[in-house]
């Protein structure tokens, strides 16, 4: 019996399933099929079974589009998970990283903008400041003369010169004299009290100077140091910048010749005539200078017609002359201080009577004896160390006297001559002195009278002797003739 026939509206889908294609339907229009993927026929299938309630040309319809809304998401997750090189990502490896707003990104602008400004503000900055110290760039240089002879006028130029391209403003120059000059004059003007001048400006490759003249004083060696500071400030720039220089002048004479003459030692209570020779050389620049002792506890001082100041302690030598002259100074040693003593002269010169500049001290040295007898030792006129030539003849004078208020009995007076130089067949001695190991020896078997010399009384003993002849150079020996005299 034939099975009866299912009515075809129910099992139409199914039987389209099964048996039958899919119907024909009216193609998309161009543009959209270009836009479209079919993958199967069995995803159409399945769009249309869910969306039965449709006619065939909608149910397509909507298909494309969801297609197409696959393709774009399909897209642009593509583009997510895979690199550059079409390569895809890791997702369990993947960091991820936290992105930053607005704020964050308006300040790292303003950060870098301050940085670059900054850069570029020390750029400005360093060029600047190496062109302006560049050693050619600003020049600061002393000139005058290296050596000169106490008293001389001097004259230092301060030279100062722009040798860059910009100009130079503020230009402040402070000088610092020595001790020992007596300033006279500048030019310009400036402030002498304080020796610093004001530039407001120097321009380009321009120079100027500063003029300064004086007197210089001082001993001879002495060196005078000049010192010149100058700070400045490039235009257009604001710090400031420094530059310095130095001259030094030795004084190398003192246009005198002076000679001391002093007897070495000095008895308490006598007087003692120290005499300073003095003249004036070709070229002399001391007219007129001051000696002066400072004040010593135990010596006097004794005045004089040509003393001036407090007990005779200072003498004013009005002109020094090429004819020598001579300056006495007398004191008395009231106490004995100790075996030796200096008595300390002070040379100097001054212009206004206020501030003196020492040129030389000279110390005179006294062996101070508290005993009754008065000994000195004169060789050739003099009580002062002098020099001698081989074969000349020294004459000795040795004076004695009795100081005291009682008599003095057997005085042996004794002459040392130590040197290697002496011709000793030549001494001549009209008191036949006893000879023997550099000593000459008096007593009263020679001179009867230092067997009782009374208060007051005195003698002299005479002797000449020469030097020997020159010979050979022995640097071992001593060239030197020393010579003392002593008593008991």
């Amino acid at each position: 019996m034939p099975k009866p026939k299912k009515p075809e509206n129910e099992n139409s889908a199914a039987a389209k399933k099964k048996n039958t294609k899919t119907p024909a339907t009216p193609a998309p229009p161009e543009a959209e099929s270009s836009l479209v993927n079919l993958h199967n026929s069995a995803d159409i299938e399945s769009v249309y079974a869910e969306d039965s309630g449709l006619s065939e040309a909608e149910q397509f319809e909507k298909f494309v589009e969801d297609e197409e809304r696959q393709s774009q998401i399909d897209a642009g997750l593509s583009e997510i998970y895979h690199d550059e090189n079409g390569n895809v990502f890791d997702v369990k490896t993947m960091e991820m990283k936290k992105g930053h707003g607005p704020v964050f990104l308006f300040f790292r602008s303003v950060g870098v903008l301050a940085v670059l400004a900054f850069i570029g503000w020390f750029g400005y900055r360093f060029y600047l400041a190496k062109q302006a110290e560049q050693p050619s760039s600003v020049q600061l240089v002393i000139a005058g003369e290296s050596e000169v002879l106490a008293g001389k006028e001097v004259t230092y130029a301060i030279n100062y010169k722009n040798l860059d391209q910009i100009a130079m403003e503020n230009l402040n120059i402070d000088v610092k004299l020595p001790d020992n000059f007596i300033l006279s004059s500048t030019e310009p003007a400036g402030n002498i009290a304080t020796t610093t001048w004001k530039v407001d400006r120097l321009d380009s490759k321009r120079s100027d100077q500063i003029i300064i003249k004086g007197r210089l004083l001082g001993e001879v060696g002495q060196n005078a140091i000049v010192l010149a500071n100058m700070t400045y400030k490039p235009e257009n720039f604001s710090s400031n910048f420094t530059r310095e220089a130095s001259f030094n002048t030795k004084v190398t004479g003192l246009g005198l010749d002076l000679t001391f003459d002093y007897p070495s030692t000095a008895l308490l209570g006598d007087e003692v005539i120290a005499s300073i020779k003095y003249k004036a050389q070709e070229e002399n620049y001391l007219n007129g200078f001051r000696i002066s002792i400072d004040p010593i506890d135990n010596v006097e001082f004794l005045n004089n017609a040509a003393a001036t100041g407090t007990a005779g302690s200072s003498w004013q030598i009005a002109q020094a002359s090429t004819t020598e002259q001579v300056q006495d100074i007398r004191l008395r040693f009231k106490t004995k201080a100790s075996e030796k003593q200096d008595v300390l002269l002070v040379f100097d010169y001054t212009i206004d009577g206020q501030k003196y500049y020492t040129f030389l001290k000279k110390p005179m040295t006294f062996e101070v004896v508290d005993r009754n007898l008065n000994l000195n030792l004169i060789m050739n006129g003099s009580q002062k160390d002098q020099g001698v030539d081989f074969g000349q003849t020294l004459n000795y004078s040795i004076t004695y006297a009795n100081k005291g208020e009682t008599n003095m009995k057997d005085i042996v007076i004794m002459a040392n001559l130590e040197s290697d130089f002496l011709d000793w067949p030549t001494l001549s001695d009209k008191s036949n002195g006893q000879v023997g190991n550099g000593k000459i020896t008096w007593n009263k078997d020679q001179i009867p009278g230092l067997a009782d010399l009374a208060p007051g009384n005195e003698g002299v003993i005479d002797f000449t002797i020469k030097v020997a002849p020159a010979g050979e150079i022995d640097p071992a020996k001593n060239y030197q003739i020393k010579s003392f005299a002593r008593f008991s």
